[in-house]
């Protein structure tokens, strides 16, 4: 059963700092060099100093984000939540000039061992990233950005209580430089507790993003356990991870798709040995028209496919396979072409500019995946391709952090 708990939460004083647009960063894994030096320039305290700090002469960068997070709490820049709480959260953002709203709340969610019970992840993870994590927890003995956890609500009891109460005024909001909105509420009310916990322990939690958090959580509490003496660590603050958990019914949860640019010299007849026995080519007049088409929505099942020389397909699949076609794409067509010749983007045109420069092969453009597609894969306990999601907006980083020392509530 998946267990969720209010947490008292670690947040930036409103007194020192009361607009949070400069001090809110995205998670580690997207940001740039030119994205880290952007937002230092916005503001000193940038929560960008701990999430993805840099080394300082002798000191490593685990240190120096050690040394901002005590000195931050020392000078009540940071401060502690005096109760526990879930904390109501919405995104505002657009998509294609479409605006959407993403809603769901934090919480601090009961780890498993990886790969094992209710909590399903959907991508390997790798060592190098996990090491980095660790470190960092071990430095701060915190959680500094939330991993994004996807939970079931048939019955619509969470969606309805959570659009209810952010009807209220919210405790905070901020801006971030991609024009994401985001609004922050605090529930410390036994009843809301009561209802969230009670729908997301009824089923599956799936990981949408921070499988290396996740994994790393999971060998910090257990590298904690190991250090306790207490009689019973059950209770204890590093057995959870703090997670902002969204409804997979919510009509704000967006999944974009990650296109494949391929480096592998070969023929129209060659390429189509690989692609014929799963998909039926189909030629298509123009780019405009593959990406019209990929948007579609009954045509999450296909994929488009670009060769240098100019020429577009439609490759439709022959036969119920995988729910996701970036499955069949790496298990099929490009089962023997080494990782380190395909890279990745969100941007179709930009691959297929990249095409035409000779910087590649061939492009496969993927549909947005399906929610319920994707639901059943991780269900099923089956790992997807490296990058075949892509869950936007990330959820930023700095509204909320939370300490891993200590129980998680005393509720």
């Amino acid at each position: 059963m998946v267990e969720i708990d209010p947490f008292k939460a670690i947040r930036y004083n409103a007194v020192k700092l009361p607009n949070l647009s400069n001090v809110i960063c995205p998670p580690y894994d997207v940001i740039s060099v030119p994205d880290y030096h952007r937002l230092l320039a916005q503001h000193p305290r940038n929560m960008v100093r701990i999430e993805l700090p840099l080394a300082q002469g002798k000191k490593d960068k685990y240190e120096i984000a050690a040394g901002f997070w005590t000195q931050w709490q020392n000078q009540r820049i940071l401060t502690r939540e005096k109760e526990p709480s879930f904390y109501g959260y919405e995104e505002r953002f657009a998509v294609g000039g479409q605006p959407y709203f993403r809603r769901g709340f934090f919480a601090a969610l009961r780890v498993e061992t990886p790969g094992k019970g209710h909590i399903r992840p959907h991508e390997r993870t790798f060592p190098k990233h996990k090491e980095d994590r660790l470190r960092l927890m071990r430095a701060t003995h915190a959680n500094i950005s939330p991993i994004f956890g996807i939970f079931f609500d048939p019955k619509g009891t969470a969606q309805a209580l959570i659009d209810r109460r952010l009807a209220e005024k919210p405790l905070t909001v901020c801006r971030d430089d991609k024009g994401v909105t985001h609004r922050l509420w605090k529930w410390s009310d036994p009843e809301t507790i009561k209802i969230l916990k009670k729908v997301v322990s009824s089923g599956d939690v799936l990981i949408a993003d921070g499988h290396h958090r996740y994994e790393t959580a999971w060998n910090y509490g257990q590298e904690r356990a190991r250090q306790d003496r207490a009689k019973s660590t059950s209770r204890r603050a590093y057995r959870y991870v703090m997670t902002f958990l969204c409804p997979l019914s919510d009509p704000g949860l967006v999944i974009q798709p990650t296109h494949r640019a391929v480096q592998l010299s070969a023929t129209l007849d060659e390429w189509k040995k690989r692609i014929e026995p799963d998909f039926a080519m189909k030629p298509i007049s123009g780019l405009s028209a593959l990406i019209t088409r990929l948007r579609l929505k009954n045509e999450h099942f296909g994929m488009g496919f670009v060769l240098e020389g100019g020429k577009l397909f439609w490759l439709k699949p022959k036969a119920k396979g995988p729910p996701m076609p970036v499955v069949s794409l790496h298990e099929g067509i490009l089962k023997d072409v080494p990782l380190e010749h395909i890279s990745y983007g969100q941007d179709a045109r930009d691959l297929v500019l990249n095409l035409q420069r000779g910087e590649c092969n061939a492009v496969f453009l993927l549909p947005p995946p399906d929610k319920d597609a994707f639901a059943t894969v991780c269900r099923a306990g089956r790992l997807l391709p490296q990058k075949s999601t892509y869950f936007f907006p990330k959820v930023t980083t700095g509204l909320l952090m939370r300490s891993l020392d200590g129980d998680v509530s005393d509720l």
